[in-house]
């Protein structure tokens, strides 16, 4: 079995990198769960924000992982060292 697969990198002689899978490093949440979810974080940028030259208000994704089982996104830290959790907060 090949485990080798092959990266399409933006260069001027146009080759591909390859690299081997069986290196790659699994990733785990602060709460030990290995299972994430690709989700969407959405931003926008205001009609009248300076650069903003459509004349538009401009909606932005961002690809996201979150934790399958207690919501926190991949690598996402905030103060205190949490993690930020994607879960809506309960009021």
């Amino acid at each position: 079995m090949n485990n080798k697969i092959a990266l399409n990198v933006p260069n001027l002689s146009k080759q591909q990198i390859p690299f081997d899978i069986t290196q790659a490093v699994g990733q785990v949440c602060q709460c030990g769960h290995e299972l994430f979810e690709k989700v969407l974080r959405i931003k926008s940028v205001s009609k009248l924000a300076p650069g903003n030259k459509s004349g538009q208000d401009v909606m932005i994704e961002f690809t996201v992982y979150v934790c399958r089982k207690c919501g926190t996104e991949l690598g996402k830290k905030i103060e205190g060292g949490a993690s930020e959790s994607l879960e809506p907060s309960e009021s």
